[in-house]
């Protein structure tokens, strides 16, 4: 209980809270007076935690680590979360036979940097990559050696991974924070804390050791060498320079190898590319939205925030499918949190011809977790994620404005359409009128929704673009 206190003054708030005397609260902290389930299921209500978290042993290596430390010192948030992915990780092993994690044997660990590149080498075998092949998806990759992958905004202030040995396979946990290039690095680090068998680690800042003797430096080391081969990574600037300018060719095989430029320069210093001089310009570049555009570069998402390990989450469907878990109702609750401010939303999700409808059948379920793998960001986009996953195994038409979500739609074959191409289509069979629709579409643009015209001009767009013939 005591960890679930995150400042000085909280068990007196959350006495408060409880309607409890600080007294009562501290003797149950201190184990001098029961609890009864009702005072536990308040606490834990307060506190943000489920009441699981107060009476089951935690995960042995969180154990172990928080013996380490001192009486009373609070747990980080990455430390928090971390454990509540672990309990949920290990209860989907328990209940579900078909959900396994290879334990590979652990490695030596490394004492010189020229071993921590050698191990790397050894990895990126076991990856089946080739010498001169990037790690495109990491997450994935690492899930091969029984590492599972999160990722949760931690803030800027807070730890930049963690990982944590379970008893069978491991979890590691990103900062979701980060950018992209940095979340790699962060998970090729954590994934040599996981293989070198460190039961439990946090890593607050990455790749600041200057000592080569440092295990986190070897660490360092080791990430670099798997996401930036020794044997390629030369010969690739040798010859990016020779036809571009350093800074051009920095993005170019920034952007290749998905790493951010400090550790690009990092490891182009370390295998002897460049001077200092170009390491410290090196380091300074930014790839810019110019960049991407004129030199065709490809912008990828790895690890970004909330990301949860893929073959977890077809787990959890499974045990849904078992009946083991609850449905999570994704295509209803995005527009029900809307409907809870907006009385708009409110009105439609009210209305008798519109059925909400939730994901019943295991095609259904599958079909949104590989839409929800493409498009859900931030908890955004579940909603497009569940129609296309109807509009998928039904079949119908899904009706959709956003772009990611219509480009999907045309990977997959599914037919789709936009709301104004509807809109439209309803005008020309005499069911609306332009003025109607006028007006709809202004007070869409007014609550911000992205259309491809001004307030009042939705006549002329729609003319100029047929959309009225």
């Amino acid at each position: 209980m005591r960890a679930a206190f995150v400042g000085p003054g909280s068990q007196a708030e959350l006495a408060a809270a409880i309607n409890l005397d600080r007294s009562a609260l501290a003797k149950i902290e201190g184990g001098t007076r029961r609890v009864s389930a009702l005072e536990l299921a308040s606490i834990a209500t307060e506190v943000g935690e489920r009441v699981e978290w107060f009476i089951h042993a935690s995960t042995p290596a969180i154990v172990s680590h928080r013996n380490l430390q001192e009486p009373g010192s609070p747990s980080p948030e990455i430390d928090r979360v971390l454990e509540r992915i672990a309990w949920n990780v290990e209860f989907v092993m328990d209940n579900d036979p078909a959900f396994t994690l290879n334990t590979p044997t652990p490695l030596d660990k490394p004492t010189t940097i020229n071993e921590a590149e050698n191990v790397a080498k050894q990895v990126r075998a076991l990856l089946a990559l080739a010498s001169d092949e990037p790690v495109h998806d990491i997450a994935g990759a690492v899930e091969q050696l029984g590492l599972l992958a999160f990722s949760f905004d931690l803030g800027t202030d807070g730890a930049e991974a963690a990982s944590l040995a379970l008893r069978s396979g491991g979890v590691a946990l990103i900062n979701g924070t980060l950018r992209v290039g940095r979340r790699r690095i962060a998970l090729a680090h954590e994934l040599g804390h996981y293989l070198f068998a460190d039961e439990y680690t946090i890593d607050w800042r990455l790749g600041t050791s200057d000592d080569d003797a440092a295990w986190e430096a070897r660490l360092d080391r080791f990430a670099r060498a798997v996401l930036l081969p020794a044997t390629a990574i030369p010969r690739e600037w040798n010859e990016a320079v020779s036809v571009n300018d350093t800074r051009t060719a920095a993005v170019l095989l920034g952007s290749k190898y998905q790493v951010d430029m400090t550790t690009l320069a990092l490891r182009l210093k370390e295998l002897g590319a460049i001077n200092g001089n170009q390491f410290n310009f090196i380091r300074s570049v930014r790839t810019t939205q110019a960049d991407i555009i004129e030199l065709d570069l490809v912008l990828r998402h790895d690890l970004e925030p909330k990301y949860l390990a893929r073959v977890y989450e077809k787990a959890v469907l499974r045990l849904h499918r078992a009946s083991v878990v609850s449905p999570a109702r994704a295509v209803v609750g995005e527009p029900r949190s809307l409907g809870a401010s907006d009385r708009r939303v409110r009105a439609v999700l009210e209305t008798g011809w519109i059925e909400q409808r939730e994901l019943r059948s295991p095609a259904e379920l599958e079909a949104f977790a590989d839409f929800s793998a493409r498009l859900v960001r931030n908890d955004r986009n579940r909603g497009e994620a569940g129609v296309l996953a109807l509009a998928r195994t039904l079949p119908g038409i899904a009706v959709i404005d956003d772009a990611a979500g219509r480009k999907a739609a045309r990977d997959f074959h599914i037919e789709n359409s936009p709301t104004l191409r509807l809109l439209c289509d309803a005008i020309r069979q005499g069911l609306l009128t332009v003025p109607l629709v006028s007006i709809l579409a202004d007070d869409l643009l007014i609550n911000e929704y992205r259309l491809p015209f001004k307030p009042g001009d939705f006549e002329k767009w729609a003319r100029e673009n047929g959309m009225l013939d």
